[in-house]
């Protein structure tokens, strides 16, 4: 991973080793979460919508981006394009419909992180009217984070909290990274 560039609440991530960037935006006080899925159901829209209560850290989501980049240039998506690709490899289950369950949008999302591969003003222009909620910067994320939420999905086990550095990220990023070698 490249270098990071901050602009207002939204991070920009360069990932150098695919030629390609990865913004992130953190949204709280979402009120539409029903019309967002609604609207991801009947149209594309260049964009990862994320329920912000299972991400403990922008590094996980950049761990699932490098799996979903690596599966785009290897052709092996597992679902229909890049962005929800990222959704899925957040997950740490390989059923696609219990992926978007936990970790996609839903009617009682408040707290939104959106991730564009590659995003133009336009395309952050239609996240903006997209999603009614307030903008926050991202280094909040971990505030908005469910940890029991995230030790029961990824099946995180006591003793695996006890490692230095941060054990929570740190348990979560191995569930990621070794998903499809299980």
């Amino acid at each position: 991973m490249g270098p990071r560039s901050h602009t207002g609440a939204m991070k920009n991530y360069k990932l150098e080793m695919f030629d390609d960037t990865l913004q992130l935006f953190l949204f709280v006080n979402v009120t539409n979460g029903d019309e967002i899925l609604h609207k991801l159901k009947t149209i594309t829209v260049e964009a990862a919508f994320i329920d912000a209560k299972l991400i403990v850290d922008e590094f996980q989501v950049l761990t699932a981006a490098q799996k979903a980049l690596t599966c785009r240039d290897t052709t092996k998506l597992t679902t229909n394009n890049l962005h929800s690709e990222l959704v899925y490899r957040l997950s740490p289950s390989k059923s696609i419909t219990d992926s978007f369950a936990k970790f996609g949008v839903s009617a009682t999302t408040t707290t939104l992180l959106v991730g564009v591969f590659s995003g133009s003003d336009a395309i952050w222009g239609e996240v903006k009217r997209t999603v009614h909620g307030v903008e926050e910067d991202i280094s909040k994320l971990r505030e908005h984070c469910d940890e029991a939420l995230v030790r029961k999905t990824y099946k995180i086990c006591a003793p695996e909290l006890t490692m230095g550095g941060d054990p929570l990220l740190n348990a979560v990023i191995t569930r990621i990274g070794t998903r499809d070698s299980l």
